[in-house]
């Protein structure tokens, strides 16, 4: 992945009432080889705006990575893992301790490396308005404008002799009030710099502070596993969660014993996580208050399943009355391909009871009034992405006394 150098050019003109024919000279411009950032060339091609999702954005940017992506941990003796993974400490050293493996801090000796979108989101700085000019471009304008200049041409050569040709560059300056020749010669000059209308904008900046971790993910080449692959290898043997055992966690937690709540959230943070998400995702959203008092709640085996689910209480904690938390969670659930057809008339029966009957006073006006629970449903979209029982079979299921939830 190739990464372009940005430079900031700063003007200093005189400070007040400069009199006669202003000029811009070489001293007026600080142009200094001094980098700002680097921009990797993958980001000029993103759009910023189709990426509020920052998952869709680490995708974009995580195909700069080199080949060598693996699944599983097939020939692996040694591994080296990044920070910020979503992966517990103690699952990986069960997991070597049960494969004769070990995990080594030398990167450069590991058979594998884990990464995960936390590490990759570390090295690079998201921004929505940095706008800039290539070195050519921006030479280009200049010898538009030459006679806002005292001789162009020597600062043309400065440029080219500090910026590389490819490099990109930004411009700060003070506005001052200005005499008529500033208005006829300079002015032009720096406000079509300021339209911004030949500008490249880019929304992912590397900092030079990061430049080397950023270097070593994208321009190595080496073996990796992405944690969300590695958690799903090291949990196969692990217990997955059922409809009983939902019910056992649910009342632990409920109950508001500290042991009981303890246990409950040792057994969600051991389970097989990709296989039992839809149970851990609705536990979270209902309960997620009570695991906050625990000491259990700060320990790193629990903190690795928080990352991946404390979402489906962050993002619904509010609102109980409106449909937009349940449409959060029906969504939520869907990206992570967990949404089930008990989840789904689960999330159903509470929108009807949140929204439909408590919110508008009909949960007291039954003998006036009526409406059923089948008339709730989900559109097409996202009905037909409810796993394990066909969409119409569950409509037919009006008695939901029997779920799990």
């Amino acid at each position: 992945m190739k990464l372009y150098k940005t430079h900031s050019i700063s003007w200093v003109f005189p400070d007040d009432d400069t009199k006669g024919d202003l000029k811009i000279k070489v001293e007026d411009m600080k142009i200094s080889d001094r980098i700002e950032s680097y921009i990797p060339d993958i980001a000029l091609n993103i759009d910023r705006r189709g990426y509020r999702n920052d998952s869709n954005l680490m995708d974009e940017i995580s195909k700069g990575l080199q080949d060598g992506r693996v699944s599983d941990f097939s020939g692996v003796k040694t591994m080296y893992r990044y920070p910020k993974l979503n992966l517990s400490r103690d699952k990986v050293s069960l997991y070597c301790e049960e494969n004769d493996m070990k995990v080594i801090r030398d990167p450069n000796k590991a058979d594998v490396r884990i990464l995960s979108v936390g590490i990759m989101k570390s090295v690079i700085t998201e921004t929505w308005y940095n706008n800039f000019l290539t070195r050519d471009k921006f030479i280009e304008i200049m010898r538009s404008y030459g006679s806002a200049f005292e001789d162009v041409n020597a600062v043309i050569e400065k440029l080219k002799d500090t910026y590389d040709e490819d490099s990109f560059i930004t411009c700060a300056r003070q506005y001052y009030h200005r005499p008529d020749c500033w208005d006829k010669y300079v002015g032009p000059f720096l406000n079509t710099i300021d339209e911004g209308k030949q500008m490249t904008t880019c929304n992912v900046i590397i900092e030079p502070k990061n430049l080397k971790t950023f270097n070593e993910l994208f321009t190595g080449n080496f073996t990796w596993i992405m944690d969300e692959d590695a958690n799903k290898v090291m949990s196969a043997d692990s217990v997955t969660l059922d409809d009983e055992m939902y019910v056992q966690l649910k009342d632990m937690i409920k109950s508001g014993n500290g042991d009981d709540i303890t246990v409950a959230m040792t057994t969600l943070a051991n389970c097989n996580i990709e296989t039992s998400k839809t149970y851990i995702a609705i536990l979270f959203f209902h309960f997620f208050e009570f695991f906050k008092g625990t000491n259990t709640f700060n320990t790193v085996n629990f903190k690795s399943l928080r990352k991946a689910f404390q979402k489906y209480y962050d993002r619904t904690s509010y609102n109980h009355g409106h449909a937009n938390r349940y449409e959060t969670l029906i969504r939520l659930l869907t990206e992570d391909n967990a949404l089930t057809v008990n989840a789904m008339e689960h999330i159903l029966d509470l929108v009807f009871e949140k929204v439909v009957l408590n919110a508008t006073g009909l949960s007291s006006s039954k003998e006036v009034f009526t409406i059923k629970r089948s008339s709730i449903s989900l559109t097409p979209e996202f009905a037909s992405q409810a796993k394990s029982l066909g969409f119409q079979e569950a409509l037919k299921k009006e008695a939901m006394d029997g779920l799990p939830f």
